[in-house]
Parts: C-alpha cells; sequence; structure tokens
C-alpha cells in the first residue's frame, strides 16, 4: 500500500516544490546556463580556430604583406592555387631602350627611402619559399642583384638586332605560362631593346614585368611601372581599391554580422577548402563579412546603388543600357555588323574621382579573331585593335579594358565559374594602368598590356587580360559570357538581376 502510494506522494511533493517563485528561478537558471554553454562551445571553437589561423597567418606570411593579407591570403595559400602566381605585364615603349640604363633607374627608385626612412618596395628584398603547403618570406636581405631581375628577354640573343613583333609575343606568352621554381627570381623585368611592331618602321623596344603573387596583384604591378620606370611618375591612385574606406559599422550591425558568423562560419570555411566547390568567392565574403578580415562595405553593391540612384533606374535597365545599348551604338557609328558572338563582362562603376559622380563605362567587347590561335599575347594585341575600331583608342583605354576574372584580386567581388571557359574568354574592366602618355628614358610609353595572371590552375584555365589607361577601379561582378543571341543576354541579365537582389538583401542586412 505504501509502495503504491509513494509515486502520488513524490509527484506530489515535487509540484509543490516546483511551484515556488525561489525554484521555478533557479530551474531557468540552470536551464538558460546551460543553453548558453552547450550554446558557446561552437562559438568558442571557431574563435579559436579564428585565432589559430589568423596568427599561423601572421607566422606564414610575417605579418609585413600589405596585398595579401586577409581573405586574400587565405585564398592565396591553398593548395589547390598554389599556381596562381603569374601576375605579367608587357608594354612597348618608342625608340631603342637600353637595359644598362634601365637597370640603373629601377636600382636607384627601389633602394630610395622616404622621409621615415623605409623604402617603397621593402617587400623586392624578400625571398619567397615554400614550406608546409604555404609559400612564405625568407629573411629579407639587403641587397638586390639587380643584373638577376632587369636582364634580356628569353630568346634575345643579341641586344643590337632587330626582332619582330611577333617574336616578341611568342616570349611573352611562354613567360606569362611558365611555373616558378624555387631558384628562379619572384619579380623580374625583361627587356628586349629593339624589335619592329606590325604597320610601323619605327624602332621600339618591349619591357616584360613579372612578379609572383605575394609580392601583389596587378594594382601592384602598376604602381611599380609608375613609380620605379617612368620618367615622371603619373598621379597615385586617389582611392585605394585593396583597402577601400570602410564605413562605420553600428552595434546592431555587428551584432547580426557576429550571427552571421556564427551560422555561416563553419559552412563557408568548408566551402573555401571543398575541392568540389566551383564558385571560390562564398556569401560571407559577398557580403562584406569576413572571418579573417575587417568588414568592408561590398563595393559593386554600393556602386550599383550609387548608379541606379543618379540615373534613377533600375538594375536591369543599367545593365541593359550599358551592354546592349554601349556596343549597338558603336557599332552602328562605326557601320560595323554586330558579331555572332559577343563577349560579355559585367562591371558595374568605377571609382573616377572623389569629385566626378561614378560612371558606367561598362561595355560590350566582341571576339576580333579566332579563339583557335594559341598565343595569347598575340589574341590581346588582336583584341585591342578591335576596341580601338569600336570606341576610338582613348576610349578603348580607358572604359574597355579586359581582365580576367578568375579568382578577382578586388574586395568582395561576385565571380562565377565555368568549368573550361576560361581559355578565350574576356571581362571588361576598369583597371589601373600605367597612363599612355608616360616616358621611359625620354620615350614615350605606348599600351601597357596585362597578361592578367594566366593561372594555369588544375581545374581552370584562364585566357588573357588588358591594363591600360587612367588610374581607375572597376568592380567586376560577373565572369566573361559568350552571348549568342538576345534571348541569352535577356536571361543572362535577368539571371544577373535576381542575383544582386539576393545579394543586395545580404548586403543590407549586414550592413543596414
Amino acid at each position: 500500500m505504501a509502495t503504491s502510494n509513494l509515486p502520488k506522494f513524490l509527484s506530489g511533493t515535487l509540484s509543490r516544490v516546483f511551484k515556488s517563485v525561489p525554484c521555478q528561478a533557479t530551474l531557468c537558471f540552470l536551464l538558460y546556463y546551460s543553453t548558453l554553454i552547450v550554446s558557446a562551445v561552437p562559438l568558442a571553437l571557431l574563435l579559436f580556430y579564428r585565432f589559430v589561423f589568423s596568427l599561423l597567418l601572421k607566422v606564414v606570411y610575417n605579418g609585413k604583406l600589405k596585398l595579401a593579407s586577409g581573405y586574400e591570403a587565405m585564398l592565396a595559400s591553398l593548395d589547390s592555387f598554389a599556381q596562381v602566381v603569374n601576375i605579367t605585364f608587357f608594354l612597348y615603349v618608342d625608340g631603342h631602350l637600353d637595359i644598362e640604363s634601365l637597370r640603373k633607374r629601377i636600382a636607384t627608385n627601389v633602394l630610395a627611402r622616404d622621409e621615415y626612412g623605409k623604402r617603397p618596395y621593402d617587400v623586392l628584398f624578400k625571398s619567397p619559399e615554400e614550406k608546409f603547403g604555404f609559400t612564405c618570406f625568407r629573411d629579407k636581405s639587403d641587397e638586390i642583384d639587380f643584373k638577376n631581375h632587369v636582364k634580356l628577354c628569353p630568346g634575345v640573343d643579341d641586344p643590337s638586332k632587330i626582332y619582330s613583333e611577333h617574336e616578341f609575343l611568342d616570349a611573352v606568352a611562354k613567360l606569362a605560362d611558365y611555373e616558378w621554381d624555387q631558384g628562379k627570381p619572384k619579380w623580374e623585368l625583361l627587356v628586349t631593346p629593339r624589335l619592329k611592331r606590325e604597320g610601323s618602321d619605327v624602332i621600339s623596344s618591349g619591357i616584360v614585368v613579372k612578379f609572383h603573387h605575394l609580392y601583389g596583384d596587378g594594382i601592384s604591378v602598376a604602381q611599380f611601372l609608375r613609380n620605379c620606370i617612368l620618367d615622371q611618375p603619373a598621379p597615385k591612385l586617389i582611392l585605394d581599391p585593396v583597402n577601400p574606406p570602410i564605413p562605420p559599422v553600428s552595434l546592431f550591425q555587428k551584432f547580426v554580422l557576429a550571427l552571421q558568423i556564427f551560422f555561416l562560419g563553419p559552412y563557408t570555411l568548408l566551402r573555401l577548402f571543398g575541392n568540389e566547390c566551383d564558385p571560390v568567392f562564398c556569401e560571407g565574403a559577398l557580403t562584406g563579412g569576413k572571418l579573417l578580415g575587417r568588414t568592408k562595405m561590398n563595393i559593386s553593391l554600393e556602386m550599383m546603388r550609387r548608379i541606379r540612384k543618379f540615373h534613377k533606374c533600375s538594375t536591369q535597365a543599367v545593365l541593359h543600357s550599358a551592354f546592349v545599348g554601349s556596343f549597338e551604338k558603336m557599332a552602328k557609328k562605326k557601320w560595323l555588323k554586330l558579331p555572332d558572338e559577343i563577349i560579355a563582362g559585367v562591371v558595374f562603376a568605377d571609382f573616377p574621382y572623389p569629385d566626378e559622380y561614378p560612371k558606367n563605362y561598362a561595355c560590350f567587347g566582341m571576339e576580333p579573331v579566332s579563339p583557335n590561335i594559341a598565343n595569347p599575347a598575340v589574341r590581346l594585341v588582336e583584341f585591342n585593335k578591335c576596341l580601338e575600331t569600336l570606341y576610338g583608342r582613348k576610349y578603348a583605354l580607358k572604359a574597355s579594358n579586359i581582365q580576367t576574372a578568375l579568382l578577382g584580386l578586388y574586395p568582395a567581388a561576385v565571380i562565377r565559374y565555368s568549368k573550361n571557359f576560361f581559355k578565350h574568354s574576356y571581362s571588361i574592366s576598369n583597371v589601373p594602368g600605367i597612363r599612355d602618355v608616360g616616358r621611359i628614358g625620354g620615350n614615350e610609353v605606348g599600351l601597357v598590356f596585362g597578361v592578367g595572371a594566366l593561372f594555369n590552375c588544375n581545374r581552370y584555365h584562364a585566357g588573357v587580360g588588358l591594363y591600360g589607361g587612367s588610374f581607375r577601379i572597376g568592380v567586376i561582378v560577373e565572369a566573361s559570357k559568350i552571348i549568342r543571341n538576345r534571348k541569352e543576354l535577356e536571361e543572362w541579365i535577368q539571371e544577373m538581376e535576381n542575383e544582386i537582389r539576393y545579394l543586395d538583401r545580404r548586403a543590407i542586412a549586414v550592413h543596414g
């Protein structure tokens, strides 16, 4: 009898105890903190992983890399991108160029110190090496053997011989395609003192500038060319495209960002390190939230907002007018037949100067020659001739510079990939480069081309790119795509519109 009444007694006692206020408070207290502890474990692990990984990056990169930091450094350190190192420019200089005088000029400028006693290109004194799958710098040397860095282009056996432009471009293609090895200098200026360009009787010179990616991206190469080679350096970039101004972030925005990092952080990391992932830039990076860096406003979306506000139109109208209208208008003006295949690349806007409104210079380019041409440098030169025909030299350089979109070296660039597609594709971009009025040794610099990092990854093969024109920055928002007809164009624009709306919502959620 007593045994059968025991459950009733216990249940009654417990109900009376738990009905009391102190017990309820204690129970809530225990439940709250146990839940908090359980939920804090993943966050603590994520923060610990972030700390260890950032510490590893600082150790590996010695904490002194200016351009390979944060998110870009993490991408550059992955094994699958170990070969993404070729940053190659080539330029023509009117007249004969003496390699000894060029070497002395570069040595003087590289060794020079600023008002703070620092060398402007201190990173050039360091030697990269591989460690544990990472590329890092050894201790820097106080000396540089400039004869090992500034020398004749491979294949130029006789400096007094006049080489053809075709021979020079063949050399450029080979230089852009070779892999770095441990014994080779990681930055080189290779000179062809005398060459004759097609259709010209004037003797010119050619310079190939080759950088390892760890020394910087195309912008830093352009700055190097501007500061170390030109007689009278062009104006500096007013807006730093690598580290743009960071907008103020409110406490609520930080809270939302923390939630995003907490919930999307592991997923983003898995996507980053996953081999099956096509898009390298994941959602966490698109909206400015960075696991290993500062919070930055999504430049592309901000520029799109400014364009829409300035022109009082929709995103689709901006895309449509920028591409279809611009290309068809110029083609009709030049009495040109519209091509069957249009290479479409998206650039929403550029940062011209602070006193100007953002201008939409995006436009179509077309494939001028057969994509079966093996030499990418020849394709690049021919493509530029086509742009000059369409837009004139001035606008071809300023408004329609071409750059490969693979990986995209600009912050928050939205890039979509297609396997086995980049062999002969381009995208349009305003990229900072040397002004076409520059001079080297009193001789005028012609066009500046960038074989915009001929990436030879296992899964992708990029095309070629062009750098040139004024110092402006454009944000690549979509990788190149071949448009064969108007229907495909409309579908593509609609696809972009949907993606932009999605990213807009994400950006607003983070940045307000």
